[in-house]
């Protein structure tokens, strides 16, 4: 598949500077169930991406118009000419292409970590005509990767809000939302569009089928405080895990004890029953252990982390499959393997801080 090179503006005359940021997301329930139909709440929080976006007019004899991206946590910076993002942007549309029709892994469609910027950078042209510029992007982000909490899905929104402000284009609300889970799509494979949505609107959800609408939760139940806990970097990519749930699980009554445990925790937050809420977030903890995303060394950690402080603690994202580490551990049982779910959510009166120090976890209180 060959793609024509997308247009370009007239040479910008004037240097540009501009700035965006996003944040991260958090699933309160209903992950994996979202993808079959039913209810899904996300919150965003404040953990944020940065992208500093720069134009400068192009260098003459001839015009050009180079693109260069730094992302500063990986401390990694490539250059392109806009000819190499169409080419590369061709190459990976054609590796999603063979994903969707199962001849390949949505691990393997992205294979540097800056296809993803190219991608967005491509896909928005498609909206408005890049200026002819020398370009440079900064891309910084203080969300946790391959944690759950939609650190691409916020690197993609805040890059979309400083192109758009750098081309004086208003996208539509539909329009950013499509297009931010059309590029997501490359990392995860089927993107939900609870991740997008929620970071792009900054606003609890409440999402199913890819409908949305604002849901006010109100103050966490009193005395309850909250803490994000990291379990490590999930073992399994998002995509591999998806598929496996939907492989096992399509069509399975599972999918109503998931959607009951929704109305569950929304029903005990918004009518501040302490005990109910916790009792939910601890049901759906059991049903994604079932489903197989829980790791049992991370399901054990959870159990301890409520048998010693109370609380409720569940995982929060798409998790680990199960079998794959089980395989990894057994076959290569002498080696440190760093083996997690992403984050967890723990809802509770004391603080797990020593309870995390023992176990050599970081965690973050959070506000809900």
């Amino acid at each position: 598949m060959l793609l024509s090179a997308k247009p370009l503006s007239q040479p910008l005359d004037h240097p540009l500077r501009v700035e965006s940021q996003a944040p991260a997301k958090l699933i309160l329930t209903g992950e994996h169930a979202v993808l079959h139909q039913q209810a899904a709440i996300s919150l965003p929080i404040p953990l944020y991406s940065h992208c500093l976006l720069q134009l400068t007019p192009p260098a003459q004899e001839p015009l050009s118009n180079r693109l260069q991206i730094e992302l500063i946590d990986l401390q990694q910076t490539a250059s392109f000419c806009w000819q190499e993002v169409t080419e590369r942007c061709a190459q990976l549309i054609n590796q999603y292409q063979a994903f969707l029709a199962e001849r390949l892994s949505i691990k393997s469609v992205l294979e540097s970590p800056f296809d993803l910027i190219l991608l967005g950078i491509y896909h928005f042209s498609e909206h408005a005509p890049l200026p002819l510029a020398e370009m440079q992007i900064q891309i910084h982000s203080a969300i946790p990767m391959e944690r759950g909490l939609g650190s691409s899905a916020s690197i993609i929104v805040s890059l979309i809000k400083a192109l758009e402000k750098a081309t004086n284009t208003q996208l539509s609300s539909e329009d950013r939302l499509t297009l931010a889970q059309q590029i997501e799509n490359y990392q995860h494979g089927r993107s939900s569009g609870v991740d997008t949505a929620t970071i792009a609107l900054q606003q609890s959800l409440f999402y199913q089928q890819g409908q949305w609408q604002a849901v006010d939760l109100g103050a966490i139940p009193q005395p309850l405080q909250a803490w994000l806990i990291d379990s490590g970097k999930a073992y399994s990519s998002t995509g591999d895990v998806v598929a496996a749930v939907a492989q096992n699980f399509t069509g399975s009554p599972i999918w109503h004890d998931f959607a009951h445990t929704t109305t569950h925790i929304q029903t005990a937050w918004q009518t501040q029953q302490t005990q109910t809420l916790l009792e939910g977030i601890q049901r759906n903890q059991a049903l994604l252990v079932q489903i197989g995303v829980v790791p049992t060394s991370v399901d054990t950690l959870c159990q301890q982390l409520v048998k010693e402080l109370g609380g409720a603690a569940k995982v929060c994202g798409a998790g680990s499959l199960d079998w794959q580490i089980q395989h990894a551990t057994k076959d290569a049982p002498s080696t440190n393997i760093q083996l997690g779910a992403g984050i967890v959510l723990y809802l509770g009166e004391q603080s797990p801080k020593q309870f995390c120090q023992k176990h050599h976890l970081t965690y973050y209180p959070i506000e809900l």
